[in-house]
């Protein structure tokens, strides 16, 4: 059968001596306990820096301010960079093409599958977002479960060009629109 451990008492002063002597008193005084073998400040790498920055959940900004400051203050190797750049659009960056004042997806299946998504129509919905110039178009997902898709931008196009060349016809997703959008898609 387990022994159960044992409950210190404060009212036993035996128990109060073995105690502290545990935790490394000794008669009132504490050990010297150092951290680090050495004195010298402990340089900070890029591995280490990339984890303290997830750590703390900071932004981008933040994150390459942080790591300057850290720079200035000698904290850090001196190869070490402390600007990163996400290269996440190279992947995708080959299924877009720019056509004048359009940018559209030209594979969007082949997008999805970069995206490591299905393409079923009935399972997405086409949102259409327009401003005074610009025109936006964005997949999003009936269920909410994954993330916006952008797939054209223009400007200076009627949002029955853009559907068009989207190639709506052929993938036929249910719109929706802000409601400045509704009178451009019905022809009021």
């Amino acid at each position: 059968m387990v022994k159960p451990p044992e409950i210190i008492l404060w009212t036993q002063k035996r128990n109060r001596k073995r105690l502290y002597q545990n935790l490394g008193h000794v008669r009132g005084k504490t050990k010297n306990f150092s951290a680090y073998s050495t004195t010298e400040p402990h340089l900070i790498t890029q591995t280490e820096l990339k984890d303290l920055f997830r750590d703390l959940v900071l932004l981008k900004t933040k994150a390459q301010l942080f790591g300057s400051r850290l720079q200035q203050w000698n904290l850090v190797e001196k190869c070490m960079k402390v600007s990163f750049y996400r290269k996440r659009e190279l992947n995708t960056a080959n299924y877009f093409t720019m056509d004048g004042d359009l940018v559209k997806c030209n594979e969007i299946r082949g997008l999805m599958e970069e995206l490591q998504l299905q393409h079923a129509s009935e399972q997405w919905r086409l949102f259409n977002h327009s401003s005074k110039v610009s025109l936006k178009t964005v997949l999003l997902h009936k269920g909410s479960i994954h993330l916006s898709i952008h797939l054209a931008h223009a400007v200076h196009m009627k949002i029955q060009s853009l559907l068009k060349k989207m190639c709506y016809e052929y993938h036929q997703w249910n719109i929706c629109a802000d409601l400045k959008v509704v009178p451009k898609l019905t022809g009021l």
